[in-house]
């Protein structure tokens, strides 16, 4: 669960980015309200990329994204309206995820994620249309 910070205002025009995974469409503004404000996305940038490639675990990790979410894909969505968002940051997790090995055998794997990154959560109906970047 998020912890609450602060009420900052979304001006139109304003951009909001989503990692999501390659083998999906891009994300649904309606589905889900977590989005990246232009300050989160350029730190996790600082942090994750380097030489053209991203660190996708580590984004992953500092946004504690679940496994279905390969970080491979780049969403983004511009406010139409002016509107208040709610922004916080993301606590650490914990998920446990299974693999199959080359000798067909399941393994179970616990995984930590920190967090530390943060999110905004806008009002759908003041976005726009959702384009994949990457």
């Amino acid at each position: 669960m998020p912890r609450l910070c602060h009420h900052p205002h979304a001006r139109k025009g304003e951009r909001l980015y989503s990692f999501g995974s390659s083998t999906y469409k891009p994300k649904d503004k309606h589905a889900s309200p977590y989005w990246l404000d232009e300050e989160s996305f350029l730190e996790v940038k600082r942090r994750f990329y380097r030489d053209g490639v991203w660190d996708r675990q580590g984004v992953k990790d500092y946004l504690a994204l679940p496994c279905k979410n390969r970080a491979d894909a780049l969403d983004m969505v511009e406010v139409v309206e002016e509107h208040t968002l709610v922004k916080s940051t993301i606590v650490g997790a914990r998920e446990k995820v299974t693999y199959y090995g080359a000798n067909g055998k399941r393994v179970r794997i616990e995984h930590e994620m920190p967090g530390g990154g943060t999110q905004v959560f806008p009002a759908p109906r003041k976005l726009g249309e959702v384009r994949r970047l990457w």
